[in-house]
């Protein structure tokens, strides 16, 4: 599962959201800024693509049982 986001902000704001998502997600950064659309003339446009980052699965003593029949 991977979603696309467009982050517009202060460019100081927008790496601090990244680095953050990057604590608990994959991160893929577009390597290009844009200006950004209306915004004040110091924002940034960047695009980004996020997912769950790859974990192990738990030890199977911490997994719940299933019950049987279902």
């Amino acid at each position: 599962m991977t979603v696309k986001l467009r982050l517009v902000g202060d460019r100081a704001e927008v790496d601090k959201v990244l680095s953050l998502l990057s604590t608990a997600m994959e991160v893929a950064k577009s390597e290009r800024e844009y200006p950004a659309r209306g915004g004040f003339a110091s924002d940034v446009r960047v695009y980004a693509e996020v997912r769950p980052a790859q974990t192990a699965p738990p030890p199977a003593a911490d997994r719940t049982p299933r019950r049987k029949g279902r």
